[in-house]
């Protein structure tokens, strides 16, 4: 509930009984409700605010809440619960009938039917509903009509009851009905898990909680299954795409408190369901999710495949041709070039990789001038929002997101291009592809035409995916796919402290740091707290007043964990609090959006055709009608209250958001408290963020830390292997 003061003084417990008199807002996707409601023995309706499943105008029932006073409209109830009863006056039975809840009861009906049993009508719509065709009005179809909804309404309702009885809440347990209507308690009796697989955002653990209420036993071969599924996910979240048999076996029997020997029948007789895939390698078994395991080895025979066959129609560079290219283009080029173009075009498979200033995007700009110079057609794609628009920046081409590029549909979860309605392009060309994950290549490689050129664009010395897989480096470190690594830093590069230092980090060199640093500071500081204090400091005066950089359009804060003084969190509430003085917001479970705030989607949302990654700014806020209008950049997107749980602060963000993304100036906290995540590459990604300014902020020690650290958490992944055996290393 927005701008409400709840501190406790303000806050009383109640419980009321009455009829929803009207419903003033609704957000049918979480039940969020703004309503009027009328207390038996009350003239005048309150409003009660919250979230109410399956609210209807005219329905009866116990409200218990808390009342609470909102700045703007006063005096509310916050309700915790809505719980349906039936009504016990003429009155109350009139208007619950009246509602419209009913289908073929309208206010008139309704009028006629209560005048003529009173108190006694709900009883004789339950037990001798045939009685009703003796009111005026009410023939045999509208009886039957009467008699199909006021059934279908008791069996919601007996639902909704006994899914509350078993501890769920009032939001899921609509949510719950809404997924399986009247075949949701036998659903929950016989596998109350499939609410982990079948409902977004359940989950092992609370499907769980569920079915110890139903009385599932600890050792139930379902439960053993379910949380199998849990912890072979929950490692593939964390970039794995298989898991070693040991470690999955050991990691589920200490969830669930029993002995491994009873995991381990289960995890067999799951293999034999072919529920998993169970794969013998160097004499450990690997355990694989059935879609793992299909990407995975689909992805390395194509890929295996690709790696050495050449197009249809080979393409010459002559070296006067391209010097003609690259004046045109005002670009520097040097005599190696022309092979390296040769070697790139000519193949259906390439890589094409290296570090900051060593001529990716011109290397890209080249091979785009060349294609369309010869007429054939190319598509740009990245992983990101982000990315694709800085592609579309550098190469003056159209880019779009891999999602829109496969024409993703949410409706139907699926990517409407793949190998039944292909790409129309003979060139793809994929950038930040250090971000592909093992599933998004999958699709991407299904839509690709049998002739089509895959041209993959990166840096494999940023941090891997977010989602399963290691892709770029996989790829680099197969000496038999066509590959050009760039590492001379050219000259228009040569000056940047940014681009040195991000080479000699990745190198684990000593920065260079000289006192007149025009793009790269380090500011040591001996704690994290007087880390925070200087980081405030350079954002709100410093930085603006020297480089003249606007503190929240210019400046990104990127920290390496999201816990901790200064992890991601506890900086968002600091430069918020810093930053923004604005008075309205609004507020969804435990943040706090103010006009004005810089914020971040986390989520693809197809519907608002906004993506992971993308930053705006919060121009509106409508209290009434709980909508949040966000700026990204010039797009105004509309979110209704249930969306924002999909938007984060984002004045900090960490380090793993920040991949494909640059921003004028950026400052890096590093702690020794950051001790897990203080990696090379993890600094290196931070650092080549920043095109103008990088500003870190910390302690030596962690610093060096970072320098010395090569340690690159393993990726769990055969790719690599699978494909040097199809065509050697």
């Amino acid at each position: 509930m927005d701008n409400v003061n709840r501190s406790s003084k303000n806050i009383t417990p109640v419980t009321l009984k009455g009829v929803i008199h009207k419903i003033v807002f609704l957000n049918k996707e979480n039940n969020y409700a703004v309503a009027r409601f009328l207390q038996d023995g009350k003239d005048e309706p309150v409003t009660a605010v919250g979230v109410i499943p399956d609210i209807a105008e005219g329905k009866y029932g116990v409200i218990s809440g808390k009342w609470e006073y909102n700045q703007k409209f006063g005096p509310q109830i916050f309700v915790n619960s809505f719980r349906e009863c039936r009504p016990s006056t003429c009155q109350g039975i009139e208007k619950f009938l009246g509602s419209g809840l009913i289908e073929g009861i309208g206010p008139e009906i309704a009028s006629r039917i209560v005048a003529k049993f009173k108190e006694k009508t709900l009883d004789v719509i339950d037990s001798e509903p045939g009685r009703l065709s003796n009111v005026e009005g009410i023939g045999k179809k509208r009886l039957k009509q009467i008699v199909t909804a006021w059934q279908k309404n008791r069996d919601m309702r007996n639902i909704l009851i006994a899914l509350n009885d078993m501890g769920i809440s009032s939001a899921l347990a609509t949510r719950i009905y809404n997924k399986y209507n009247k075949d949701t308690l036998s659903i929950i009796d016989k596998n109350p898990y499939r609410l982990a697989y079948d409902l977004h955002g359940v989950g092992f653990r609370k499907a769980d909680e569920i079915a110890v209420a139903t009385g599932i036993t600890p050792d139930s071969p379902k439960r053993i299954e379910a949380a199998l599924y849990y912890c072979l996910f929950n490692f593939t979240e964390e970039g794995d795409v298989y898991t070693p048999y040991r470690k999955l076996i050991d990691k589920t029997a200490y969830e669930l408190k029993i002995p491994t020997h009873l995991v381990e029948e289960i995890c067999l007789k799951m293999e034999t369901a072919k529920k998993i895939s169970i794969e013998k390698y160097n004499g450990d078994k690997l355990v694989y999710t059935q879609d793992m395991f299909t990407y995975e080895s689909t992805i390395a025979q194509r890929l295996a495949k690709m790696a050495v066959m050449y197009p249809e129609h080979k393409i010459s560079v002559t070296v006067p041709e391209l010097k003609k290219l690259a004046l045109k283009m005002k670009i520097e080029i040097d005599n190696e070039l022309p092979e390296q173009l040769s070697h790139i075009l000519n193949r259906r498979l390439a890589v094409v990789t290296g570090g900051p200033g060593t001529g990716k995007t011109t290397l890209v700009k080249l091979i785009l001038s060349v294609l369309t110079a010869k007429h054939i057609s190319v598509c740009l794609a990245a992983p990101t929002g982000r990315a694709a628009k800085r592609m579309h920046e550098t190469t003056g081409f159209d880019a779009m997101t891999v999602h829109r590029l496969l024409e993703y549909n949410p409706a139907k979860n699926m990517f409407m291009k793949n190998e039944y309605d292909p790409l129309d392009t003979d060139t793809l060309i994929l950038d930040e592809t250090s971000m592909l994950d093992i599933t998004c290549l999958f699709h991407i490689l299904k839509a690709l035409p049998s002739d089509c050129r895959l041209i993959m664009v990166g840096d494999s010395d940023q941090l891997p995916s977010v989602g399963p897989g290691a892709i770029l480096q996989n790829l680099v470190d197969i000496k038999n796919v066509p590959k050009i690594k760039l590492t001379r830093i050219y000259r228009q590069a040569q000056n940047s402290y940014i681009v040195q230092n991000a080479h000699r980090i990745n190198h684990g060199q000593k920065l260079l740091l000289p006192d007149s640093a025009a793009d790269f500071f380090f500011i040591e500081q001996k704690s994290a707290e007087s880390s925070l204090k200087i980081i405030k400091k350079i954002i709100k005066e410093r930085i603006p007043n020297k480089f003249k950089f606007n503190p929240l359009n210019d400046i990104q804060v990127l920290s390496p964990m999201k816990k901790g003084i200064l992890g991601v969190d506890s900086l968002n509430v600091c430069l918020q609090e810093l930053l923004n003085k604005s008075v309205m917001s609004v507020s969804y479970a435990n943040n706090i959006f103010k006009l004005g705030d810089k914020v971040m989607q986390t989520k693809n949302n197809y519907d608002l055709d906004v993506f992971n990654g993308d930053i705006g700014f919060i121009s509106n806020i409508d209290e009434e009608a709980k909508e949040v209008t966000i700026n990204f950049y010039g797009k105004r997107v509309v979110y209704e209250q249930s969306w924002l749980e999909q938007v984060c602060l984002a004045y900090a963000i960490s380090i793993h958001k920040s991949q494909g993304s640059e921003y004028p100036a950026v400052v890096i906290p590093l702690t020794v408290q950051h001790v897990i995540m203080l990696q090379k590459n993890l600094l290196y990604t931070a650092v080549t963020r920043g095109k103008k300014l990088v500003v870190l902020v910390g302690e030596k020690d962690a610093l060096y830390r970072c320098l010395n650290n090569n340690r690159i958490t393993r990726r769990y992944s055969l790719l690599a292997q699978r494909i040097k055996k199809i065509i050697g290393n």
